[in-house]
């Protein structure tokens, strides 16, 4: 008999949980669209993040095996560079590296990647209402809406790891909402999700460690031992955690880099849980202040649920089951609620009122390590959608009618937005000027292309380090996450190039103010036929910003493989104007 239960509980399950992974590759199809699992698929990637993503993985794939793992000292400056900062989505990078797949390594994986992460968004949101007892099509609706919230399609336009990875808020919220007879089995479940999270993005993994604080107490207290349980726990976790960013790479980068000073630059909106920030048919803008722009909104939507508890439910009943809820989960509330407020900052903002409330420097240097503070307000927005949901499932009139006729509104009032990476261009031609022809003449013997002067996200990064990786060169030219102290490296190189003993082996790409300024050094240094100037392809973006500098290149026929590109230093001069 209880073999039988045993097997329908299993079947009834299965079903559920077939149910929506079945939307959740509707959804992948809706949002990113089938064409982006083709992994020779390229020409979509346009957003300046997107292609460093892009770009960073192909190095770290063609690169030899090194220690950290995730180190990637061919992309960036002095070899200070792994792949998590480039956001390669290191815990898919490194076994995907391990396969050595050419499809991949000089294509991309994010589109499988997304697949993956939208089914496992159903199956999360699934198992949350399975915890909290909300029937089947009320979790299939409920689940929709819930993805359907502008954070977990509008991320997709520009970041491909967290935009993924923001569905382990949902796996969170679940292990914390596990029955604690589970405890043992939820330590684990927890080690693997912060592991899986620091391997995503730092701010994710950020958001779920003070979840998996409140996790451990609520499945600890009370238990013989318990401080001892929780201390063994916080200390095998933290040393885990540790271990895990040092073999993904995080430590490559000096500490100094970490931290930028600009703490509540990229800060949360007051009005945020409301503002659809000009994605919505129905909603009104609100004004806001500038770089306010990842989705903190709940969506329609889940406002729509919030108006019919009150039009379509008794406020005894609901209000009766929040209150309970609140002190059952008092300590999970004011967890979210802290983050809500770090999201905030020092900087607050109201539509587009703004108040700076004064902070110690070192405390703002300090938290500038997480400088897009916006985003620690999405533990409330996936926590008051998963909420509204449970709430009308239980205590609103036609709560099934309620929750289609939510749906259909948030998805209609979006659809014009919803699809905006589906719309992109498919094609197997990246859009990232590279001249194949020219840069598999250059002699092997110049090894490296770097920017002078160096500087993160310079104009023309994505052309100078797709050139490297594809002709298996180093790039000193990227756009990182965090990026080095420029100085010393600029410094080094205006010596060199001042010199007149440029290094033989690098191919400049000196910025037209760097010439006008030095015009009669490089007249002097750089007259004579021994090195040689070059212009870019005149289509590329990089023709109006730069031009490349071969040295000693008298040594392979004359500098013959320039060709037409070559210029004198008075010619370059006159390009500039």
């Amino acid at each position: 008999m209880q073999v039988q239960k045993f097997r329908e509980t299993l079947r009834r399950t299965g079903t559920t949980y077939g149910w929506h992974a079945m939307l959740g590759v509707a959804y992948f199809g809706l949002v990113a669209g089938f064409a982006k699992l083709d992994p020779r698929n390229v020409a979509w990637i346009t957003f300046k993040d997107n292609r460093t993503y892009w770009i960073g993985w192909q190095f770290f794939a063609e690169d030899r095996w090194r220690w950290p793992l995730g180190a990637n000292p061919r992309y960036g400056w002095n070899g200070i560079n792994s792949v998590v900062y480039t956001d390669s989505w290191p815990i898919l990078a490194l076994p995907l590296k391990v396969l050595r797949l050419e499809i991949l390594q000089t294509g991309q994986f994010f589109g499988l990647a997304w697949l993956g992460s939208s089914i496992l968004l159903f199956v999360g949101c699934a198992k949350v209402f399975r915890v909290l007892d909300v029937p089947q099509l009320h979790s299939l609706l409920g689940s929709a809406l819930v993805a359907s919230t502008p954070l977990f399609w509008w991320l997709h336009r520009w970041y491909f790891a967290i935009s993924g990875g923001v569905i382990l808020i949902v796996w969170a919220i679940y292990l914390y909402l596990r029955d604690r007879r589970q405890a043992r089995y939820l330590l684990l479940a927890w080690l693997a999700l912060l592991i899986i999270a620091v391997g995503t993005n730092m701010y994710l993994c950020a958001m779920l460690i003070p979840v998996a604080g409140v996790s451990l107490l609520r499945n600890s207290f009370g238990r013989p031992n318990w401080c001892c349980h929780i201390l063994g726990f916080t200390i095998a976790t933290g040393s885990a955690l540790i271990g895990a960013m040092y073999v993904f790479g995080y430590f490559t980068m000096p500490t100094t880099s970490a931290s930028t000073g600009r703490y509540g630059v990229y800060t949360a909106n007051l009005l945020g849980i409301i503002d659809m920030n000009q994605t919505s048919r129905f909603f009104p803008d609100i004004p806001s202040m500038p770089l306010q722009y990842e989705p903190t909104s709940l969506g329609v939507g889940v406002l729509v649920l919030l108006l019919s508890l009150l039009l379509l439910a008794s406020p005894r009943h609901y209000l009766a089951f929040i209150g309970q809820a609140l002190r059952r989960h008092w300590l999970y509330v004011v967890v979210v609620i802290g983050m809500f407020v770090f999201a905030l900052s020092h900087v607050v903002t109201i539509g587009s009122r703004t108040e700076f409330l004064p902070l110690p420097s070192r405390a703002v240097q300090l938290l500038s390590v997480f400088q897009s503070s916006t985003r620690f307000i999405w533990p409330l927005v996936v926590t008051i959608a998963t909420a509204a949901v449970v709430l009308v499932s239980r205590f609103a009139r036609y709560a099934t009618q309620v929750l289609l006729v939510a749906l259909v509104i948030q998805v209609v009032d979006i659809s014009h937005e919803l699809r905006s990476v589906a719309q992109r261009a498919d094609g197997r031609q990246s859009i990232v000027a590279y001249d194949s022809d020219f840069w598999e003449s250059v002699p092997t013997n110049y090894t490296q292309l770097s920017f002078h002067y160096a500087e993160n996200i310079r104009t023309g990064w994505d052309e100078c380090s797709l050139a490297a990786v594809r002709t298996n060169r180093i790039a000193n030219c990227a756009y990182l996450a965090r990026a080095p102290d420029f100085v010393p490296i600029n410094s080094a190189q205006d010596n060199r190039l001042l010199s007149g003993n440029p290094n033989p082996h690098v191919v400049y790409w000196l910025t037209f103010g760097w010439i006008v300024n030095h015009e009669r050094q490089l007249r002097e240094l750089y007259g004579n036929g021994q090195h040689g100037l070059a212009l870019f392809n005149q289509n590329s973006v990089s023709a109006k910003e730069f031009i490349m500098l071969f040295p000693f290149c008298d040594r392979f026929a004359d500098c013959e493989f320039l060709g037409s590109r070559r210029v004198t230093v008075d010619e370059a001069i006159s390009i500039i104007g």
